[in-house]
């Protein structure tokens, strides 16, 4: 009878303290309410999520992609120095590959060692441009007797790519049509003034503004960011062949 007694009433304990620790969950329970004004806004379907803007790489400046592939200093019998040199490209397309290997072939040559090659030899120099990611390369060269020479490159330094005419005048906002009318009207100022007086010029004029030898000249976009054109005129007077640098626009 106690056995059953003592039974009985550990039961009972054990009820009472059961009813005391139980927890309601109802697995179908709504969850709180959210107040609309503090709910995430949605997300159209069409709508990406937004991601970090990206950018280009950035283009750096002239010594990242031009240094001297040859420099020659040549001291005079007077005392004076005369620097000779021209440019190479430090980028590693193909095109630029290609660029110094003219250059090189040009110049190379031309490169004075000693006093008599460098009076023969006038000038010998380059000026380099960076806008935007066109780079121009303005060689010219200057030989005793007057006649001058010169070559313009100019390269994409972010595609590597050689960019012609029609790609510098787009970069710098004109159409090549319009770039070579201007150029026509600034290189027809330009030679006038300089030679409207030779006698006997009639036909070397007319062979600096014949459409092959305009089409020649080479655009380039100079340290103003203007746009400019390498031109090779003629005249009746020294050597007969000049490079000319002209402002188109």
């Amino acid at each position: 009878m106690k056995r059953i007694t003592a039974i009985l009433l550990t039961a009972l304990m054990l009820c009472a303290a059961l009813s005391a620790c139980h927890i309601n969950i109802n697995i179908n329970q709504p969850t709180q309410a959210v107040d609309a004004t503090d709910a995430p806004a949605a997300v159209s379907a069409t709508q990406a999520p937004a991601t970090e803007a990206e950018t280009e790489a950035p283009v750096g400046t002239l010594k990242d992609y031009v240094k001297d592939a040859m420099s020659s200093t040549v001291t005079l019998s007077d005392g004076k120095d005369h620097v000779y040199r021209y440019p190479e490209l430090m980028l590693t397309s193909p095109d630029a590959i290609a660029i110094n290997t003219e250059i090189a072939d040009r110049f190379f040559k031309d490169i004075p060692t000693n006093e008599e090659d460098a009076i023969n030899l006038t000038k010998l120099d380059y000026e380099a441009y960076l806008n935007g990611t066109t780079l121009s390369l303005v060689t010219t060269v200057g030989y005793n007797g007057g006649n001058t020479y010169g070559v313009a490159y100019n390269i994409d330094v972010q595609t590597g790519k050689r960019m012609y005419n029609d790609a510098v005048a787009s970069a710098y906002g004109l159409d090549y049509d319009a770039a070579l009318t201007k150029l026509k009207d600034a290189l027809t100022e330009e030679y006038d003034e300089k030679w409207s007086t030779l006698q006997g010029n009639e036909k070397e004029r007319a062979k600096t503004f014949t459409d092959d030898n305009l089409k020649a000249a080479i655009l380039y976009i100079d340290g103003e960011g203007d746009l400019m054109a390498l031109a090779e005129t003629y005249a009746a007077v020294g050597g007969g062949h000049f490079i000319m640098q002209v402002e188109v626009d």
